[in-house]
């Protein structure tokens, strides 16, 4: 049965659609957790699903290069995402340089999970790179990213302006 679609809703005239203020107050509370803007545009990928190789698409279309492990390639090849393939120790040592702007891997349980991935988001996190490891804010973060293709982008206001509001 096919569910309803609603429509666009302007919030006010010359206003950005409603739909698009769910992408911007994800990306403002993203940003105010320092989390950084991914100026150079490189993600690396490990372990995803078949929906973020979706979303993974439309993120190469916008200009972002992307770097994958040998598990996560094939994944990305079904999907028609051009992708860099890296070996584990490769995608640990970009980690460690700090060569992507942010790591993308969804943990399974630890009993099944291979100790690689754990170490991945570890020398992630120590470098002091963003983590994502939950899918369903990977696949909003991407489609934020792709909604907003610059922090310039965020109607950003002064704090006054949100303290009025109340």
């Amino acid at each position: 049965m096919p569910t309803r679609v609603l429509g666009w809703r302007w919030h006010r005239p010359g206003k950005s659609p409603a739909s698009a203020r769910p992408h911007n107050a994800f990306l403002k509370a993203l940003l105010s957790s320092h989390f950084k803007w991914p100026n150079r545009k490189r993600l690396l990928v490990s372990h995803i699903t078949e929906d973020y190789a979706r979303e993974l698409r439309s993120m190469t279309g916008q200009g972002f290069k992307v770097w994958t492990t040998d598990d996560s390639a094939s994944v990305c090849e079904r999907h028609g995402v051009k992708a860099t393939v890296l070996t584990m120790p490769q995608a640990i040592e970009a980690a460690a340089n700090c060569e992507v702007d942010f790591v993308v891997n969804f943990p399974e349980h630890p009993s099944k999970e291979s100790p690689d991935y754990y170490k991945l988001r570890r020398t992630a996190t120590d470098y002091a790179l963003p983590v994502i490891s939950n899918e369903r804010v990977a696949i909003m973060l991407a489609q934020s990213l792709c909604k907003h293709k610059s922090i310039s982008e965020l109607d950003v206001q002064l704090y006054d302006y949100y303290h009025s509001l109340y």
